[in-house]
């Protein structure tokens, strides 16, 4: 089963990896987090519901990310961000929102679906991308603009469905 998660309001850590994993996240749980852990560099999320996650923070260097439908909207807004994981499988692609932030990311690994609404931001110092899409019918523009986007990388993975997309 699930668990909710709270964070107290005068709770504050040095904490520097935080993984969740089955959880039920209330709002304003990751804004707590970030201005609660100032020196977090790691942060895990798999199977985590929620309304919306946003994810704000001056210090995070690894973003991994592992969920299903469970909410709708995902913003990444860290200057310092490195490496992001994310496996993000959705069953309905228009009312889901992607938002990246992360202008020192040099790494990129992306398994799932996509969604129609993205922006990935500025990726000029990528180093290496993954991209391991399922895309559904006809998203050849839609793959195109992520591939657009990832333009920079000095490698890039394709798995053979994104490839053959139509």
């Amino acid at each position: 089963g699930c668990t909710s998660l709270t964070v107290p309001s005068t709770f504050s850590s040095n904490l520097k990896y935080l993984e969740l994993t089955n959880g039920l996240v209330k709002d304003g749980f990751f804004k707590r987090i970030s201005s609660c852990c100032k020196c977090i560099e790691d942060l895990v999320l798999q199977e985590v519901a929620a309304n919306n996650i946003t994810i704000e923070s001056s210090s995070l260097k690894t973003f991994s990310f592992v969920n299903d439908d469970s909410f709708d909207v995902l913003n990444i807004s860290c200057e310092k961000l490195e490496s992001l994981i994310m496996e993000w499988i959705i069953q309905s692609p228009s009312k889901h929102s992607l938002n990246i932030f992360a202008p020192r990311l040099k790494y990129f690994s992306w398994k799932g679906n996509l969604m129609n609404h993205r922006n990935l931001g500025n990726l000029d110092i990528l180093e290496e991308a993954e991209i391991l899409m399922k895309p559904k019918g006809d998203e050849f523009e839609n793959v195109f603009e992520v591939l657009c986007s990832l333009s920079r990388a000095k490698v890039l993975t394709l798995n053979e469905e994104t490839v053959k997309v139509k």
